[in-house]
């Protein structure tokens, strides 16, 4: 404990080394939250795909309008007709 402590006195006393640590802890949650996001962004990717690979093969099968597919999908209908 008197060990962390030192260094916590050390740390704080010098400016230009506080400022280095603020930086690397910003560093690394600016990585965490762009890990996140990319995350997100790849598994809303993924769904979307996944969504319209399904509205692709109800429409081959012509078991179903365009427009039910759409609502089925929660896909404008736009985009059905263009599959």
């Amino acid at each position: 404990m008197e060990k962390a402590l030192k260094k916590l006195q050390y740390v704080s006393s010098d400016d230009q080394l506080r400022y280095e640590l603020d930086m690397r802890q910003k560093a690394e949650l600016d990585y965490g939250s762009a890990m996140a996001a990319n995350y997100k962004r790849g598994e809303a990717t993924g769904r979307l795909r996944a969504t319209t690979d399904l509205a692709r093969k109800l429409k081959a099968s012509a078991a179903m309008s365009d427009d039910e597919i759409a609502k089925l999908c929660d896909l404008p209908i736009e985009e059905v007709e263009r599959l």
